[in-house]
């Protein structure tokens, strides 16, 4: 019998399809298990990453049938016209591109690195996610710090960035009872993800940080800060300097210039 991480590497490599109707098509990377329960597929910064090439290399093969690509953290969706092609011969045409031992395209998203407080109210579900893990609070915060995660998809609420690549210590499923208001610019994690929630909101996500810069500020010039293929770092930092920069925020003293990383 295969190990679940053997079964985990069969399944991205050779990924699922599923028909949606007969003008679309899903590729399933997760041999289409839940992403809700304890048994989640957890998705990763790799796998956000593939499916965010295959994508750009089935845009770059201009196959005129096709008219929508759609890739989400585990799947991509092809929408096509079933009276130019047919889905056999859709996936006919997509097959040698998901084989394709080509390297990755090179990302040309945005690396940005957001400042986050780990205390008191901005961190409600901190003790407890130490707790669950058999971390201590510390030893959380560090595993939250250490990883470069990636956008890996956009959406449920304006500006809000689903990001790969969380400790895998730090995996647990959403809240058993999701909060009725959580505060704009909470940092969130769960399923092996991490969010900022972009504005007051319901939520079930686990809370253990805050960012004194909104990712949606319809206000801004580019109201959305994340796109797809992003890639966020966080620093820490205290309560005095959280209302510092929020302040700062406020008056224009901090921008999204002064958040991106120069490599």
């Amino acid at each position: 019998m295969s190990s679940p991480s053997n079964e985990k590497n069969i399944i991205e490599q050779n990924p699922i399809w599923f028909p949606m109707g007969d003008h679309g098509l899903i590729l399933d990377f997760t041999g289409f298990k839940p992403l809700s329960d304890d048994n989640a597929f957890a998705p990763t910064a790799e796998l956000a990453a593939k499916i965010l090439h295959i994508s750009e290399m089935i845009r770059m093969a201009n196959i005129s049938a096709i008219s929508e690509i759609v890739p989400s953290m585990t799947r991509l969706f092809i929408a096509f016209d079933p009276l130019q092609q047919d889905a056999s011969q859709i996936k006919r045409l997509i097959l040698p591109l998901l084989n394709s031992t080509g390297e990755q395209t090179t990302s040309t998203g945005t690396h940005w690195r957001l400042p986050v407080c780990y205390e008191g109210d901005c961190a409600p579900d901190l003790s407890e996610v130490a707790e669950r893990v058999d971390l201590s609070e510390e030893e959380v915060i560090k595993r939250h710090l250490a990883n470069t995660l990636t956008v890996s998809v956009m959406g449920f609420l304006p500006g809000n960035g689903y990001m790969a690549g969380v400790d895998e210590r730090l995996t647990l499923p959403r809240r058993d009872n999701p909060r009725v208001a959580v505060p704009a610019r909470s940092v969130g994690i769960a399923i092996g993800q991490c969010v900022i929630y972009p504005m007051d909101s319901p939520g079930g996500w686990h809370l253990i940080g805050r960012t004194p810069f909104p990712t949606f500020d319809p206000k801004r010039d580019n109201p959305i800060l994340f796109s797809a293929g992003d890639k966020v770092s966080f620093e820490r930092i205290s309560l005095e300097t959280l209302a510092q920069q929020e302040e700062e925020y406020q008056n224009g003293l901090l921008t999204e210039n002064d958040l991106k990383v120069t490599e």
